[in-house]
């Protein structure tokens, strides 16, 4: 199983655990108005992060796996808001990841309580 199909199968099971998460993720993006490609340098940065991870441990099909990791990522950005969502979380943990996601969307954070 190559890195592509290895992370896409991880971040479909985490997607299936945290669907409540990324439910309402989407719902916010939504619900603020924010564009419908307001992800997808997000997650192309994302993928291609996959593919140098991937492109260092192969040697010789490095370029490959740059190339595959470009087409996985404009994937993700087809398949919806709900899989770009689903895809940052689960490379970046929940709170990491809705942080990246809000800002990426120009969703103002949430004052932080003193």
């Amino acid at each position: 199983m190559d890195f592509i199909e290895t992370d896409r199968s991880s971040t479909e099971l985490f997607a299936a655990i945290n669907k409540g998460a990324i439910d309402a993720l989407v719902a916010e993006i939504r619900a603020f108005g924010s564009d419908d490609g307001c992800l997808d340098e997000l997650v192309l940065d994302g993928a291609a992060a996959l593919g140098s991870q991937a492109a260092n441990q192969v040697g010789d099909g490095a370029e490959a796996a740059i190339t595959n990791a470009e087409g996985y990522g404009s994937s993700i950005n087809n398949d919806g808001l709900e899989a770009q969502v689903a895809f940052i979380l689960a490379g970046n943990g929940i709170t990491d990841g809705e942080r990246l996601v809000r800002d990426a969307a120009g969703i103002p954070s949430a004052p932080v309580p003193a």
